[in-house]
């Protein structure tokens, strides 16, 4: 493991967003996983003039958002997903989830019985963004025991 000190956020915002440009160089259709919260947002910024200069394309890159409040919608402005679509994949020229080819989803524990439920059994709404899933081409959901306490038996193994 590395530890980079440095001296204030605009060059922490420079060396992580040369670090990220590299990986897409390297790799241009990666997966990432994007995080919210003020951290990365001088990044993001950074990333943006990049692909607006015309020397980042971030078009193939796959982004992935790891959490999200429940009961709030992809517009609501305290959704995770608006933040990482308003700061990172619109800003980029990326596509959105339902756009990837296939889409695996873990989830494990008894605190995510209930969104579970609701993803996979109740109508795709706003306030659901995770029901969302059951039109992609291709999706897994893997749960463990906790998890899927609440789930009917049907459509799964």
């Amino acid at each position: 493991m590395r530890t980079v000190l440095l001296p204030d956020p605009d060059a922490l915002s420079q060396a992580a967003a040369d670090l990220i440009a590299e990986a897409i160089a390297r790799r241009p259709d990666a997966a990432a996983s994007v995080a919210t919260g003020s951290a990365p947002m001088g990044a993001d910024r950074e990333l943006a003039a990049r692909r607006a200069a015309g020397r980042l394309d971030a078009s193939r890159l796959r982004a992935f958002q790891l959490d999200a409040y429940l009961g709030l919608g992809p517009d609501d402005r305290r959704s995770l997903y608006r933040w990482m679509k308003e700061s990172f994949l619109d800003p980029l020229g990326m596509p959105v989830l339902l756009a990837a080819r296939r889409t695996l989803l873990l989830v494990a524990g008894g605190s995510k019985r209930e969104i579970l439920r609701r993803a996979l059994e109740e109508a795709g709404t706003p306030d659901l963004s995770a029901s969302y899933l059951r039109r992609a081409a291709d999706a897994t959901v893997l749960a463990d025991a906790a998890a899927a306490a609440a789930l009917g038996q049907t459509g799964w193994s």
